[in-house]
């Protein structure tokens, strides 16, 4: 079963045509639920999954995702893991992109190739990732000595339709 947030993210789609292809191609079927709308609906959610029997859990990107729903599934016992997304819950199985690292390392990439000046794109703050890729930049524009004007970072929706409107 997979759990994937309401986001605008539009990540979430690929990731999911990716784990159905590799589900598969190793003889499981998917079981994709929307989540993000409302606690109650989560928490419906994983009732339905858990109820169905599947065989294990993948939560994407998980808005609300606290620790009433980590045990639930810890007494469930079926094995889940938390993509996309931090928990301080405790030991929580979890699988994360670096966006702190993706950051500077594309900043120094770029800087070896010749560039000079950039824009950061300040997504919303509700998101830790955003927090941690500005973190990043600007580690990286202090280490470059480059220059970091506020003006600069701009802020954005949550969409790749506002970052284009913005560029």
């Amino acid at each position: 079963g997979i759990i994937m947030s309401k986001s605008l993210v539009d990540v979430l789609p690929k990731l999911f045509k990716g784990i159905e292809a590799g589900a598969a191609e190793c003889g499981f079927s998917t079981l994709l639920a929307n989540a993000g709308i409302s606690n109650k609906t989560d928490n419906a959610v994983l009732e339905l999954l858990v109820a169905n029997r599947v065989d294990g859990i993948l939560v994407t990107a998980p808005m609300r995702f606290g620790k009433d729903e980590i045990r639930y599934l810890r007494n469930s016992r079926v094995p889940y893991v938390l993509a996309m997304r931090t928990h301080d819950g405790g030991s929580v199985p979890t699988v994360q992109n670096n966006n702190y690292g993706g950051a500077k390392a594309i900043i120094h990439y770029l800087a070896r190739s010749g560039c000079r000046r950039f824009l950061f794109l300040v997504l919303d703050t509700l998101f830790p990732s955003s927090g941690e890729r500005l973190r990043g930049w600007t580690d990286a524009m202090v280490e470059l000595r480059l220059p970091m004007p506020q003006k600069n970072l701009l802020q954005a929706a949550n969409s790749i339709d506002s970052g284009y409107g913005i560029m």
